[in-house]
């Protein structure tokens, strides 16, 4: 998993990730041993925290045609350390749910990614908003955001068409992962009233964030 830095002695987004998830997985054994009799049910502290994180700092966004997302958050702990958290949701009924999730806990690599591939052919995720957007683009107006638009596109008179879009829009952390603030499905993706946006580059930071493990996984 990602280092602790040499420059700032400061953990990293993952490695406030992975320091999260064994908290909580902690919290989790002792609320066992323990049991609160006001509150005999519980959830978990992990399976919430996982939750939670995988909206807010995905490492990977996989979408299909049909509106679907998948969105995988990658953590690790010292005798696991090849875990995932994947969560895929329909963002195109009238409220947005969540229609299967499940934590990969792999001991190689390789392994997780022949899981990720099994469910992204499960629910036909062909495109990866992160990683291979159709257009990254810039806000001027909000500095520091970013927008990826994913879809399909064609040819139309000489211009390229996209065509079933997504978008997602995210900044940088102050832990240096991305911090996604937008998340969604349609023709129009959100902007400001106004706002003017300038294409750019998949920016440095969300390279690292998305392959932080050794073996990037496609």
């Amino acid at each position: 998993m990602a280092a602790l830095t040499q420059e700032h002695r400061e953990y990293s987004q993952q490695n406030m990730v992975d320091f999260f998830v064994e908290e909580a997985r902690r919290n989790d054994a002792i609320q066992r041993e323990y049991p609160d009799p006001d509150n005999p049910h519980l959830s978990s502290y992990a399976e919430e925290l996982l939750s939670s994180l995988a909206r807010q700092a995905p490492n990977r966004i996989y979408f299909a045609e049909d509106g679907r997302l998948m969105r995988v958050l990658f953590f690790g702990e010292e005798r696991n350390p090849y875990q995932a958290r994947i969560e895929v949701l329909d963002l195109e009924e009238p409220n947005p749910r969540i229609i299967g999730s499940e934590i990969l806990s792999v001991r190689k690599l390789a392994h997780m990614t022949q899981e990720i591939q099994g469910w992204r052919r499960r629910f036909d995720m062909t495109g990866d908003l992160l990683s291979r957007p159709l257009y990254t683009l810039q806000s001027l107006d909000k500095p520091g955001e970013i927008v990826h638009i994913g879809g399909t596109s064609r040819e139309e008179g000489g211009l390229v068409v996209a065509d079933n879009m997504v978008y997602c829009r995210y900044y940088e952390s102050t832990l240096g992962g991305a911090r996604l603030i937008d998340l969604g499905v349609g023709p129009d993706y959100k902007t400001n009233d106004n706002e003017n946006l300038l294409p750019r580059s998949i920016p440095s930071f969300m390279r690292r964030h998305i392959a932080p493990f050794p073996t990037p996984i496609p």
